[in-house]
């Protein structure tokens, strides 16, 4: 799970290359991103039993199915952005959103992924643009940021590669359904770690990001 939430898809990965997000930047962010989600997700869930499908195939045929499908609200997000801004226009806060928060938040994340000082909330924001909405719309903003006010190489490369990725709040579910309806035995297990998955196919995109 951590790993599908740390690379994209072959079809996604069209579309920012039309984008014009360089496609070896994307490429080269996807492959290395493999073993990095693998090693956090060992160190947040650590294998101490051998696993099932050591030296052999096994196949999930949901004989011990009983999870209820999930039903993802899209427009939860856009809910908690407006209760934040009328709140914020309260306090003469404009625009107060998720967005604005998390990154000032992954501000300090952000400094230490050796992002130039003066660039480093432009960069935050992008990180949680990815987050909260997901990493097209990140893209968007960043290819956008590079026609009015341009970020440096150095900048543009590390946030190119940050992004690169499917950990977003909206994904959770279709990773929860896609991967239940695989393995419906395990779909109670899928639904109860997705949100640890998630956390750390983020962690994974930002340690490619820190170092290139």
């Amino acid at each position: 799970m951590t790993s599908g939430f740390s690379t994209i898809a072959g079809s996604v990965l069209i579309a920012y290359i039309n984008l014009g997000v360089p496609a070896q930047n994307l490429v080269t962010s996807s492959v290395m991103s493999i073993p990095a989600s693998i090693s956090i997700s060992k160190m947040r869930l650590p294998e101490t039993e051998e696993p099932v499908t050591r030296g052999r195939v096994t196949v999930d045929r949901g004989e011990k199915a009983g999870s209820k499908p999930l039903r993802v609200d899209y427009d939860f997000v856009g809910r908690i952005n407006g209760l934040l801004t009328w709140i914020g226009r309260g306090f003469g806060i404009h625009h107060l959103t998720l967005e604005l928060i998390i990154g000032y938040i992954f501000y300090p994340v952000t400094f230490f992924l050796s992002v130039p000082r003066a660039e480093i909330l432009r960069v935050s924001q992008l990180f949680a643009t990815k987050l909260v909405a997901n990493e097209f719309a990140a893209y968007i903003n960043l290819q956008a940021l590079m026609k009015d006010n341009p970020l440096s190489p150095r900048a543009y490369t590390i946030a190119s590669y940050g992004l690169c990725g499917f950990a977003n709040l909206g994904s959770l579910g279709i990773q929860i359904g896609v991967l239940g309806a695989l393995a419906p035995s395990r779909s109670k297990v899928i639904a109860r770690i997705a949100l640890s998955a998630m956390i750390c196919g983020f962690l994974s995109t930002l340690q490619t990001a820190g170092i290139v």
